[in-house]
């Protein structure tokens, strides 16, 4: 109030002037107001611990340590696929000369069947990740805890089913909302090779035939896949989205999607006014 006075009496002083001239003058003013409607911020991102091995070894763990953050001032949702491959390098050959498979630029699959049965070449030390009962497929173990409903997810990673599908994706959900400038928990811990895998050839041995009068070489071969000079690829991608059901219907209703976990999510979203 103080202030509109002020300008009150200024403006008065200005029309006496002119009237004592013998001139009116007629004021107008333009008032413009200038208010500024800031939008939230939109910023997560896949944030991981890793350093790469040169020469990664059966039995050889690995930290990797994954997770995503929310650097912005929107609560999310957040789904994440797993993918992985094993490629080999470059060739590897027998005494004879012949190419063992895979050939260079082949892939090895991701599992291999031994006497206790199948096992993955790369085990995965999972972070706080839970399998979903109805998704249990496979014989392979991989050592995280199985609850019976969505619900008892809550706070944890979310594997929907056990078995990778055909392009080795794993599909998982975070159960809950990563608030602002909150984390993630851990979704991967580490990567070990598995300790059974052998180098293609387990050994040779050399000796004089004297029926043909020349030496020979027989060589023993890994009877399994041996996964020597692979490379192995773990590529972990994150989409998310505002804590919103409209939102995570939109985003996460693809035909790979899981129709539970979203109806999930969903009925437990907030209003977009209250993200």
């Amino acid at each position: 109030m103080k202030i509109k006075t002020h300008k009150s009496y200024w403006l008065a002083g200005l029309l006496a002037l002119c009237v004592v001239g013998g001139v009116f003058a007629y004021w107008t003013q333009e008032l413009l107001v200038h208010n500024e409607f800031k939008t939230a911020r939109y910023d997560t991102k896949i944030e991981e611990e890793f350093v790469p091995p040169e020469n990664w070894k059966p039995g050889q763990e690995i930290n990797k340590d994954v997770w995503i953050s929310n650097k912005g001032t929107v609560s999310v949702f957040i789904k994440a696929v797993l993918h992985q491959e094993w490629i080999r390098k470059e060739n590897i050959t027998d005494a004879d000369g012949e190419v063992i498979p895979p050939s260079e630029g082949g892939s090895f699959p991701l599992s291999f069947r031994t006497q206790d049965g199948e096992q993955y070449a790369a085990q995965i030390h999972w972070g706080e990740v839970v399998l979903l009962a109805s998704g249990r497929k496979s014989n392979i173990d991989l050592g995280v805890k199985t609850v019976d409903k969505i619900d008892d997810a809550r706070g944890k990673w979310l594997l929907v089913n056990d078995v990778p599908d055909q392009n080795g994706d794993f599909l998982l959900y975070y159960i809950g909302m990563v608030e602002k400038d909150k984390n993630s928990p851990l979704l991967v811990d580490s990567v070990m090779m598995n300790p059974l895998i052998q180098p293609a050839i387990l050994s040779k041995t050399t000796y004089y035939d004297t029926d043909v009068g020349k030496w020979k070489t027989t060589v023993e071969r890994n009877s399994t896949f041996d996964y020597e000079c692979a490379k192995y690829t773990m590529l972990v991608s994150a989409t998310t989205v505002q804590a919103t059901a409209d939102a995570v219907k939109a985003v996460f209703a693809t035909e790979k999607d899981s129709p539970e976990a979203v109806e999930y999510l969903a009925n437990h979203a907030v209003q977009p006014a209250d993200l």
